[in-house]
């Protein structure tokens, strides 16, 4: 849990990189796996992550699965 979203800005970063600009990384998540993890203060903090072409989408279940599940 919580790897989605940096793995998401390290693939942004590299398509950055090496030139690709067009194209959108998107991170499909789970609400709990997104507050998990600090990378939202990250992402709004740091200026030149702000300009990434990154697409978060939250799925709200409203629990950690794993934790529920247990």
């Amino acid at each position: 849990m919580g790897y989605a979203l940096p793995a998401s800005i390290g693939v942004a970063l590299s398509c950055r990189d090496s030139g690709d600009t067009t194209s959108p990384t998107v991170c499909i998540v789970g609400d709990g796996s997104l507050f998990m993890q600090n990378e939202l203060n990250t992402l709004s903090a740091n200026r030149a992550l702000a300009d990434l072409p990154l697409i978060v989408l939250v799925l709200n279940d409203s629990s950690l699965s794993y934790v529920y599940q247990v």
